[in-house]
């Protein structure tokens, strides 16, 4: 049987030997700074003490990330367009 592997190590396996190749690299850091936005746009919570992780803890987790994000590829959010400017 087979050892399960760190989350770490399942990450640099997906990151480095997807069958996508390096579009892989970019997915995977468009995800995870798609996930950090939505955290911080919902708000700092107040923690109610009833989830499984501490939602201040996970807001703060979300702001470290943002920022980090953001210092090493520049903003990531673009610019929502509103639909009926198309029109």
């Amino acid at each position: 049987m087979s050892k399960r592997k760190t989350n770490v190590e399942f990450i640099t396996e997906v990151m480095e030997y997807s069958r996508c190749g390096a579009l892989m690299q970019g997915f995977v850091i468009d995800s995870i700074g798609k996930m950090a936005r939505a955290v911080l746009d919902a708000g700092e919570p107040e923690d109610d003490g009833k989830g499984l992780v501490n939602s201040q803890a996970w807001y703060q987790c979300a702001k470290e990330l943002d920022e980090k994000l953001t210092e090493h590829y520049g903003p990531m959010n673009p610019i929502k367009e509103d639909k009926d400017d198309d029109a």
